[in-house]
């Protein structure tokens, strides 16, 4: 296995919110103890582990430097420190690499993941330094220019999709830009909502309790209700698959997140601000608006990325924002 397929199974089900460059990083601080290292072969720069990360650059020098000093016990201390629903979402992740494995046992769970992150470092070690690692390509860096495999590596720049062609196969969760390509892997959700979600999940909960006329919870939550949450939790993962990705590849990805966030909500408002006789009507409402919701965001390029659960997801991520409620406290 490469590093960047471990990474990112990782990253979608125990990143907790964070940016690719710093959980990288985070897995490197936790496989190693550099106590006896001359200087810290970690201090690199965070674009440096986003490249890793995607597998826009192999892990082979950083490997090199770090293989004496891998310490597993530090790693497994790390996964099971996590929730148990979370360890149980990282053994269902790997279940191809360890079909034995038992979710419900934290421990072998940390050690086995353990254990193949030093086999992938160790691994990559032994391969020849790249020239390319190091060479600072401009925008992409060129893997093949025959008939069959005429396609391009995204390298360490951000791209810049006003004028290329884009596509997005949801089945290999390969976006083509021209004759580029790169994975677009799609969050795994957790069983339970972790922290990042609790601004929009309590919301909902808030919209559902008003609603039915009693205090719900996410255990008490039946009929519905409970179709809805869990509709609406993979909304919302679908827009923050979208956020990231835009934020961390595409060309001034901040401003273009929040140009597609302003729109939606522009286009969204008059509906939320209406008439209704429950707040679960007013949010049923304001979800089929937002499916048809058309912005002037880049991200819009990305037609087969941008799906309806992504454009109702970023009511969610509204919410998050702190931009828009379910439910007038004043009302």
């Amino acid at each position: 296995m490469e590093f960047t397929d471990f990474g990112t199974r990782l990253y979608d089900v125990a990143s907790s919110n964070m940016q690719r460059g710093d959980f990288c990083r985070m897995l490197f601080d936790n496989i190693t103890d550099l106590s006896t290292a001359d200087g810290d072969p970690l201090d690199l720069e965070a674009d440096t582990y986003r490249k890793y990360l995607r597998g826009a650059s192999p892990i082979t020098k950083l490997a090199k430097s770090i293989n004496a000093y891998i310490e597993t016990t530090v790693f497994i201390a790390y996964i099971e420190h996590h929730p148990e629903g979370v360890i149980g979402n990282i053994a269902k992740a790997f279940k191809d690499v360890f079909p034995d494995i038992d979710v419900n046992d934290s421990k072998q769970v940390a050690e086995c993941i353990a254990e193949l992150f030093e086999a992938i470092i160790l691994d990559a070690s032994k391969e020849p330094t790249p020239l390319s690692e190091d060479s600072g390509l401009d925008s992409f860096e060129k893997q093949s220019d025959t008939a069959d495999n005429n396609e391009t590596r995204f390298s360490n720049q951000l791209i810049d999709v006003s004028n290329s062609k884009i596509y997005y196969d949801p089945q290999s969760e390969m976006l083509y830009i021209g004759k580029s390509k790169m994975r677009v892997p799609k969050s795994i959700i957790p069983d339970e909502p972790e922290e990042h979600e609790m601004v929009y999940v309590n919301e909902l909960l808030a919209a559902y309790s008003n609603t039915s006329g009693e205090k719900l919870t996410i255990a008490t939550l039946k009929g519905k209700f409970k179709r809805d949450y869990l509709d609406q939790r993979i909304n919302y993962f679908s827009a923050l698959d979208v956020e990231r990705f835009a934020r961390e590849t595409v060309n001034v990805g901040d401003e273009q997140v929040g140009l597609w966030k302003s729109d939606t909500f522009s286009y969204i408002n008059s509906v939320l601000w209406g008439n209704f006789d429950d707040d679960f009507q007013r949010l049923m409402a304001v979800m089929a608006k937002a499916v048809d919701a058309k912005t002037t965001s880049v991200i819009e390029k990305f037609e087969n990325l941008i799906n309806p659960a992504a454009r109702k997801g970023v009511c969610h991520l509204l919410v998050t924002d702190g931009q828009m409620k379910w439910v007038d406290d004043d009302e």
